[in-house]
């Protein structure tokens, strides 16, 4: 019975414009791996930081946002940008 409140929970979480993220760290490569599921760790870390680069929009509001290319844990405002560009994983 606990186990379908916690489900419960969640989806009604994530209807309510909670992103699932929200009560996780934001970490760099675990959003890396979400938008690049079949890479391994590493490949997904790469291409990612590779694609928020040739975006110079997503680039530029990355940094006004405080990003400068190397952190491993993000803030949620920077990965809104970064879903306002690319749209979710």
């Amino acid at each position: 019975m606990e186990k379908s409140k916690e489900i419960k929970n969640h989806t009604k979480q994530s209807h309510s414009g909670i992103h699932p993220f929200s009560n996780v760290s934001l970490q760099f490569g675990n959003i890396a791996k979400a938008y690049y599921p079949e890479l391994g760790y590493k490949a997904a870390l790469r291409l990612f930081r590779k694609e928020l680069q040739l975006s110079k929009r997503l680039w530029e509001a990355l940094q006004e946002a405080g990003y400068k290319g190397n952190e491993r844990i993000l803030t949620l405002n920077q990965y809104r940008i970064i879903t306002e560009h690319l749209g979710e994983p």
